[in-house]
């Protein structure tokens, strides 16, 4: 009993640190939070609140101007941490900086886990819908759709009594977005694009932040065929951030409404240097896809050779990087090819990928963690 009140004391009062960071980050005094770390370190004697205070060293390395590499380092300090693991701010942290490293099994043990340790419904569905995601990148596609349908239920059954906002409602958006696709159901992904556009009128967002929902609001509509809505959406993202990964979701947009030579030259203007490597991976497909249609040896050659050097753990992945090669060798041998089965839109495979459970919220810029810690309300202890 003495240790559970321990470990809810120092909860607590890690609570306390997350609203006392999110005042020195509102405040500007960001560059002095290292310090006063240091000092609250050497307040309590105690693993665990020394593991905490390592914790918040890590995100305050996640910062925009800070460094994931050395958000990683500060975490290997924690190490090991296992399915057993009792903070559940560390198991959030362990599944946004390294969660690509681990096996299956290990991945669906931590995130039952979070489940475990956090009953609240924003918990629930960012880390269900995070399982779903990993049954999809295996290929059990009835697993995943189980699962997110079960969110579904349970946020329509308390959003009347507790309506949907902020990054809950970023969460639902985003998982609704992912059961339309692999059900190919229009109706749940225009569901998603409304609780996309709910966000957007929301205060507090950045250009930064509004550029990435209208990305996401974008690709439901795409998802859903609705390509002039998302061609507009992406270019409003666009001029919000400028090009980069929407510029190629634009692009097939262009392929369905203006043909390939008009989608390749969008494409043509992607920095792909500035694109990250779940990014460079939606490039791939896009590219492969214009050059097929464009039926061009040249750009073929290059798809061909791009599709080469990407391989990636995930089964769902490979398996549709050898079809992509396959039809862009049909196009080169001057054969036709056969259409690729994707969940509608021909890049959408790589696009899941992206959808990693993330602990700052699947691409809400850092204003949304600051925010979650302002808030965080420490927790009494049991009635003695």
């Amino acid at each position: 009993m003495a240790l559970k009140l321990l470990r809810i004391d120092v909860n607590a009062l890690g609570d306390y640190v997350g609203r006392l960071s999110a005042l020195y980050y509102r405040l500007g005094k960001w560059n002095d939070w290292p310090a006063a770390l240091h000092h609250l370190r050497e307040n309590i004697q105690h693993i665990w609140w020394h593991r905490k205070i390592t914790y918040y060293r890590a995100i305050h390395h996640l910062s925009p101007e800070g460094d994931r590499t050395e958000a990683r380092r500060e975490l290997a300090k924690l190490e090991p941490i296992t399915k057993d693991e009792s903070d559940l701010d560390i198991l959030h942290l362990f599944v946004d900086l390294q969660f690509d490293s681990q096996s299956f099994a290990d991945r669906i043990a931590i995130l039952d886990r979070i489940r475990e340790l956090g009953q609240e419904r924003r918990n629930q569905l960012q880390y269900r819908q995070g399982k779903a995601i990993q049954y999809y990148l295996i290929g059990d596609t009835k697993t995943a759709e189980e699962q997110l349908f079960e969110v579904v239920e349970m946020v329509r059954s308390t959003e009347d009594s507790d309506p949907l906002k902020g990054h809950e409602r970023h969460l639902f958006g985003s998982l609704l977005q992912l059961l339309g696709s692999l059900k190919r159901d229009s109706k749940l992904l225009k569901q998603s694009a409304t609780q996309f556009q709910a966000l957007l009128a929301e205060d507090n967002w950045t250009d930064r932040g509004k550029a990435a929902i209208l990305g996401e609001m974008g690709d439901s509509y795409r998802y859903a065929g609705e390509w002039e809505l998302a061609e507009r959406t992406y270019r409003d993202g666009i001029a919000r951030r400028g090009p980069g990964l929407h510029t190629v979701h634009l692009a097939e947009c262009l392929l369905h409404l203006s043909g390939a030579e008009r989608a390749a030259s969008e494409i043509d203007t992607v920095d792909r240097t500035t694109l990250e490597r779940r990014e460079f991976d939606d490039f791939v497909f896009g590219y492969a896809t214009i050059a097929i249609s464009s039926g061009k040896k040249e750009r073929l050659e290059a798809a061909k050779d791009l599709l080469q050097n990407r391989s990636r753990s995930e089964p769902i992945f490979n398996e549709w990087r050898l079809k992509m090669m396959v039809s862009v060798a049909d196009a080169l041998a001057g054969k036709a090819t056969a259409k690729t089965d994707a969940p509608n839109g021909v890049v959408a495979a790589s696009s899941f990928l992206l959808l990693q459970p993330n602990f700052l919220g699947f691409g809400i810029n850092f204003n949304a963690i600051i925010d979650y810690l302002a808030r965080k309300k420490p927790k009494a202890p049991p009635p003695s």
